[in-house]
């Protein structure tokens, strides 16, 4: 075969090794840019929540999973959720569900503080703890690296009332008494909401 004849066959080839690792190439940054930053942070603000920061996993694109600690004021608590990403895009509708739960502490002493009464001392709220599920949808805007998102669902509470016979001794009139020996569970059904702001390494 003739020199000349095979000048092309080995342009062609080199054209075709080149496109396939361009394509390589393309395809590895592609699925790079998709696996990194499985890990990142979330902090977010809201209620029942408080303020939260948290340790975010993806396992899968359009899954996130989060644990971490808060604070409502009162005490600290911790929460863990998912949120499930309903669309590929920049700006996607979220399914998002957390449990929480928070330590007791004296809400007198976070009344006291944030201006709310000054001489605030109710029995009721020296152990103000509770555990809390949230079921929201949201919004989130951004993907990759960088995301703002705003949630709103609803949240089930459940909490218990401390200190209910010294309540009832400094209402009861005189000369009734009344034996009150049992903590009662108090069970709350209510709107909530949060935003937040998430970042993946």
């Amino acid at each position: 075969m003739a020199d000349e004849d095979l000048v092309p066959r080995r342009n062609a080839i080199a054209t075709a090794l080149s496109l396939v690792a361009a394509a390589a190439a393309f395809t590895t940054s592609r699925t790079a840019s998709a696996d990194a930053g499985s890990l990142g942070v979330m902090v977010d603000a809201g209620v029942p929540d408080g303020f939260t920061g948290s340790l975010v996993f993806r396992p899968l694109r359009p899954l996130h999973v989060h644990a971490g600690v808060g604070t409502n004021l009162i005490s600290y608590g911790v929460r863990a959720g998912a949120s499930l990403y309903m669309l590929p895009f920049a700006i996607s509708p979220t399914l998002n569900a957390e449990v929480g739960h928070y330590f007791p502490g004296d809400a007198n002493q976070a009344a006291n503080r944030v201006g709310i009464s000054s001489d605030s001392n109710s029995p009721l709220l020296r152990e103000v703890g509770y555990d809390y599920a949230n079921l929201h949808l949201g919004a989130d805007f951004g993907r990759d690296r960088v995301s703002l998102y705003l949630h709103a669902g609803i949240t089930v509470m459940r909490g218990t009332l401390h200190h209910l016979d010294e309540v009832v001794a400094e209402g009861a009139d005189d000369g009734l008494t009344f034996a009150v020996n049992e903590d009662a569970t108090a069970r709350i059904i209510a709107p909530s909401a949060r935003v937040g702001f998430l970042f993946f390494f």
